[in-house]
C-alpha cells in the first residue's frame, strides 16, 4: 500500500495582484503547501488536509482520496489501473486530472487546526500510514455513502425516463384508437 499526504495552507501573502505558487517537499509524505493570494486584502485561513490511499483490489489498483476542508469531509475513489503506480504516475495524475475527481462530501465533526510537525515526525507517521492495512472504515461508509446516492439518483432517473416511455406508447396507441374509430 502507498500512501501520499498533503496539506495545503490558504492564506494571503502580498500585495493584491501577487501571483500564486506551488512548493513541493521532498519529505516522505509529500507535504505540498499552495499559497493563494486573495484580492481585495481579504483574511482567510483556512488548513486543507488531504490523504491519497492506494489499494490493490484485484484486478485494479484503486486510489482513495480523503480531503478535510474547514468542517467538511470529502472522499474520491479512481481507478489507477492493473499495474501498481509509481510516485511520478501519482504526481502526474495530481498535476493533470484533480480538478476532474468526483468528491462525495460527507458531515463530519470539525477536525482542530493543524500544528507544524517536525519533518522527523512528519517522517515516523508517514511510515506508520504506509505500514497499515486498508482504508478507514470512515473513507469506507463516505464511499457507500456515495454509492447509494448515485444509485437512487440514477434509478430516480431511469424511473422518470420509463414514465415518459409508457406514457408515450399510450399516446400512440390512443391515437390509433382514435384513428380507428372515426369512421370513413
Amino acid at each position: 500500500m502507498l500512501r501520499f499526504d498533503c496539506q495545503k495552507k490558504h492564506s494571503p501573502v502580498g500585495s493584491p495582484d501577487a501571483v500564486s505558487f506551488l512548493t513541493v517537499s521532498i519529505l516522505p509524505s509529500w507535504v505540498v503547501h499552495l499559497m493563494i493570494t486573495i484580492k481585495g486584502g481579504l483574511t482567510m485561513t483556512n488548513i486543507v488536509s488531504g490523504t491519497l490511499t492506494v489499494i490493490f483490489d484485484p484486478p485494479f489498483y484503486k486510489g482513495i482520496f480523503e480531503c478535510h476542508f474547514a468542517e467538511t469531509y470529502q472522499i474520491a475513489q479512481v481507478i489507477l489501473g492493473t499495474s501498481a503506480p509509481t510516485s511520478r504516475q501519482i504526481e502526474e495524475f495530481l498535476i493533470h486530472r484533480w480538478k476532474s475527481l468526483d468528491f462525495f462530501q460527507s458531515d463530519q465533526v470539525p477536525i482542530p487546526l493543524i500544528r507544524k510537525i517536525s519533518p522527523k515526525r512528519l517522517s515516523r507517521l508517514a511510515n506508520k500510514s504506509i505500514r497499515t492495512t486498508g482504508v478507514g472504515t470512515k473513507a469506507q461508509q463516505a464511499l457507500q455513502k456515495q454509492r447509494e446516492s448515485k444509485k437512487a439518483a440514477h434509478k430516480k432517473q431511469y424511473k422518470m425516463f420509463r414514465d415518459q416511455q409508457k406514457q408515450l406508447i399510450y399516446q400512440k396507441k390512443r391515437k390509433k384508437h382514435q384513428e380507428k374509430h372515426k369512421g370513413h
